[in-house]
């Protein structure tokens, strides 16, 4: 009987283990960021309402299909929509974050673009790779900071960092 009850003691510390640490274990994914500012050609009087952004081109790495034939054409996009303002002009670095996404593991062997809608107006640019393997691996942020310049997009930069609990 002792020998029970010291099983069943060890097994509820274990499920408790395990419980607590999938709490505070950071996600499977990966946290795609954008800093969206004005550029220097953006009309200062123009609301830079940002209604619509758009990531697609990718394909998730764990993605299964059998034979000679792949999903080359038909990539993945995850669209978000709603209302936010870009940020204002600045000639020094703006690090305020204006939209993010949760992907898990992507590969885009033929390149991954951005779509903005900003003030009615859509946009689009490729956002350059962060490796030699075209693919964002889970378990990073991937932040780029995106310039709106009139009528089209700049990738004014990006980094990758790790992802952990803390700053998912």
């Amino acid at each position: 009987m002792r020998k029970l009850f010291l099983c069943l003691v060890v097994l509820m510390l274990q499920a408790v283990y395990i419980v607590a640490h999938s709490q505070s274990a950071p996600s499977h994914g990966s946290l795609f960021r954008f800093i969206i500012n004005r550029g220097e050609v953006f009309s200062a009087n123009a609301p830079g309402e940002l209604t619509e952004l758009t990531l697609s081109g990718y394909f998730y790495t764990n993605d299964l299909w059998e034979g000679q034939l792949t999903p080359f054409k038909s990539a993945n996009s995850v669209t978000l929509t709603g209302k936010a303002v870009i940020n204002e002009y600045s000639a020094h670095l703006q690090t305020k974050v204006v939209s993010s996404l949760s992907l898990p593991s992507v590969v885009s062997p033929t390149g991954m673009f951005l779509t903005l809608v900003v003030d009615g107006v859509p946009m689009s640019v490729q956002l350059p790779y962060v490796n030699e393997s075209d693919s964002w691996v889970a378990g990073f942020i991937y932040t780029y900071s995106v310039t709106v310049e009139g009528r089209g997009l700049t990738i004014s930069g990006v980094t990758c960092s790790a992802l952990t609990e803390n700053n998912y």
